[in-house]
């Protein structure tokens, strides 16, 4: 059910990527930014803080939705 979690995530949030560490214990997200300028940087910086910032509540939303 993680495993499913997680791809489900990946697949929403778009940029960012959820996965499960080969021990089955720990999730983790990531977010992949693509570095052309200063300005794009701090941009990326930002949406992607915001983004990996939900993480936690949408992955225990999705656990609460899934163990019904």
């Amino acid at each position: 059910m993680i495993l499913a979690i997680c791809n489900k995530m990946t697949r929403e949030l778009k940029i960012l990527k959820v996965y499960i560490d080969h021990t089955f214990k720990h999730v983790t997200a990531d977010y992949e930014i693509l570095y052309t300028d200063e300005e794009s940087l701090n941009q990326n910086l930002k949406s992607g803080l915001s983004r990996l910032g939900v993480v936690r509540r949408a992955f225990k939303k999705n656990f609460d939705e899934m163990s019904k």
